[in-house]
């Protein structure tokens, strides 16, 4: 393979692979224990394994276009056998829903300018609409002009950094339909966490449930458990 993803490989086996090769034998021998599941848009510029600095093993990932988690019975087998596969059979303690700056998909809904073609997308994303009224209907009464508003670059920004971090927010509140999270979140055994990153400045936030507000995440400080308790998390309006 003559090209950057040829070169990449050899790279790959030559350095990190030769590093890290005790422990990928090891996982090859012994099967993966990661702790986490990481459910994250599929965006290239979001590098699961960077932005968290995890070793090969560490991170389960659900990848796809928004970092959606359509609710329980929704049938998408993809999402639901990746959420039931990471607790029935690898034991996850935690779930991380993470969603980031410039993100197309929460873009064209919130906007509503898509493409043509893109008629699976926009099928898929359509399941965030009643985040983005939900978004609209609390500005309103205060002279509020979606169109007037996407004109200006700074409250763009605003509102694109509201409407992801809405995003993550409802994506949590789809997870905790699932029986099996809401049963081992409300038991102790399973973390539910949200976080938003800022693809220009790599800083991460996460969702605090109790101030619902998104704080930046330091190395010192302990994180937010999501659904301490599940009645007070469920009674979310997103």
């Amino acid at each position: 393979m003559t090209s950057p993803l040829g070169t990449g490989i050899s790279r790959f086996q030559k350095g990190f692979y030769r590093r890290h090769r005790h422990a990928y034998r090891t996982l090859a021998s012994e099967g993966q224990k990661p702790e986490t599941l990481f459910i994250a848009c599929a965006d290239s510029r979001v590098i699961p394994s960077a932005i968290t600095s995890a070793k090969p093993g560490d991170l389960f990932e659900l990848r796809n276009v928004g970092n959606m988690v359509p609710a329980y019975g929704s049938n998408c087998d993809s999402t639901g056998s990746a959420i039931e596969y990471s607790l029935h059979v690898l034991g996850v303690k935690r779930i991380i829903v993470c969603g980031h700056s410039k993100c197309g998909a929460c873009n064209a809904l919130l906007t509503g300018k898509a493409p043509d073609e893109l008629t699976q997308t926009v099928s898929w994303i359509e399941q965030g609409r009643g985040v983005r009224e939900l978004l609209l209907s609390s500005l309103e009464g205060e002279e509020f002009d979606l169109e007037t508003a996407l004109l200006d670059d700074a409250h763009k920004h605003q509102l694109e950094g509201a409407f992801e971090r809405a995003m993550v927010v409802h994506q949590l509140k789809n997870l905790m339909t699932y029986p099996e999270v809401a049963r081992r979140v409300e038991d102790g055994s399973l973390e539910i966490h949200g976080w938003h990153y800022g693809i220009e400045n790599g800083v991460v936030e996460e969702f605090d449930s109790e101030n619902l507000v998104f704080k930046p995440v330091k190395a010192d400080d302990p994180p937010k458990l999501l659904g301490r308790t599940l009645q007070s998390f469920t009674s979310l309006s997103w």
